[in-house]
């Protein structure tokens, strides 16, 4: 079953050429997240859709009123699913004619893998700007999906770039596993840290498992997983993760930016 979300968000920049538009689409991990840099998707897995709405029209009290609407077609054209929200009214403190929004469209885990593309329109007192994005799911299979960087356990505070001092929570859900013969899953969990050359940032990665000891209900189509990172110095860093489903052999994993600044 398709769901999907859409909000918007207050923009901190402002933008002057006065006609409505939506520019700088992107896949994220999350809201504000790091880029997605794949348009492959997992059965199970949330898509984040960010973006910039320009030329918005502020009446006296700074505030824009207007609506967004999302539409996921498969490859034949076909309406799969289609969300048209109630007018919102957010107040731009800083003046200027953008805002930032964001749609999600969580996939679910029984739809018809294939080619989709996501339509997204927005309109202010009568006037519609647009535009799309596609992504392929895959049929289903051990993931790891619904990646989010936070810098809290409960994954309330998405963030894409860190401070030192901090601790990044990379966390996200294993499915497709399978269970071994007492009924539990066995699942490894690999997380290495490299640098802006590539190297490993402590000789030996950080591991950890998911089997019976974990007490996973027999009835889980998908297990939580969450390393925190603390954050000492500064500098460019890539996360890549990897989980090993041991029962199969199969695995799947990513690799995440960590941007971390000084703190100040």
């Amino acid at each position: 079953m398709w769901t999907a979300a859409a909000a918007l968000l207050l923009s901190l920049a402002p933008h002057q050429d006065g006609k409505l538009a939506i520019s700088n689409l992107r896949a994220t991990y999350g809201v504000p997240g790091i880029i997605r840099e794949t348009s492959r998707v997992s059965p199970g897995d949330v898509l984040y859709l960010c973006f910039d709405i320009t030329g918005v029209k502020l009446n006296a009290e700074g505030n824009a009123t207007y609506s967004l609407t999302t539409e996921i077609r498969n490859g034949a054209g076909d309406t799969q699913f289609k969300h048209a929200g109630k007018p919102v009214t957010v107040k731009a403190l800083l003046g200027g004619d953008r805002i930032s929004a964001y749609t999600t469209v969580d996939v679910g885990s029984k739809q018809k893998a294939g080619e989709y593309t996501v339509f997204i329109s927005v309109n202010d007192e009568g006037v519609t700007a647009s535009t799309k994005a596609s992504f392929t799911l895959a049929e289903p299979e051990f993931a790891l999906v619904h990646v989010l960087t936070a810098l809290d356990a409960e994954r309330k505070g998405i963030a894409a770039n860190f401070s030192v001092g901090q601790t990044a929570h990379l966390s996200g859900q294993i499915v497709g596993f399978k269970r071994n013969d007492v009924g539990a899953p066995d699942i490894k969990v690999e997380l290495v840290i490299l640098d802006d050359q590539g190297t490993p940032t402590n000789k030996t990665p950080i591991t950890g498992s998911i089997d019976s000891k974990s007490k996973v209900p027999s009835g889980a189509v998908a297990i939580p997983v969450q390393v925190p990172v603390g954050l000492n110095r500064p500098g460019k860093f890539t996360a890549v993760i990897k989980v090993t489903d041991q029962v199969t052999g199969k695995t799947s994993g990513l690799k995440l930016p960590l941007v971390v600044s000084e703190g100040r």
